[in-house]
């Protein structure tokens, strides 16, 4: 199961250390571990919208992690930042931005053993 990330020291470690990738749509940071829990994050800064807006693109954004999770290589901690687009982007069309990232961590990861 997933670990969800609430410690901004958390948040703030995988910004500084973590490898980063983009879609049109999301970035992703990412970072692995030693351990072998899936631990996910979600943000939506100012520059998504207003409140609602950056709800919805969190919302959004766990949906995806739900519908992907046999996806995610265990031991990595994720970070998915939205951008301005999450909000009014086709689901289908974000779904597939979202599991393209989590195939190239798993491909990044995987060569990085």
């Amino acid at each position: 199961m997933f670990q969800k990330i609430t410690r901004s020291s958390d948040y703030k470690l995988i910004n500084r250390e973590g490898n980063r990738l983009r879609t049109d749509s999301l970035f992703l940071r990412y970072l692995r571990r030693n351990d072998q829990v899936v631990s996910v994050g979600y943000t939506a800064s100012r520059k998504v919208g207003c409140a609602v807006d950056r709800n919805k693109a969190k919302r959004r954004m766990r949906e995806l992690t739900r519908l992907c999770f046999g996806e995610f290589v265990s031991g990595v901690s994720y970070v998915f930042i939205a951008t301005d687009r999450v909000p009014s982007t086709d689901f289908q069309t974000l779904r597939s931005e979202f599991v393209r990232l989590l195939q190239k961590v798993k491909v990044s990861v995987e060569s990085a053993k």
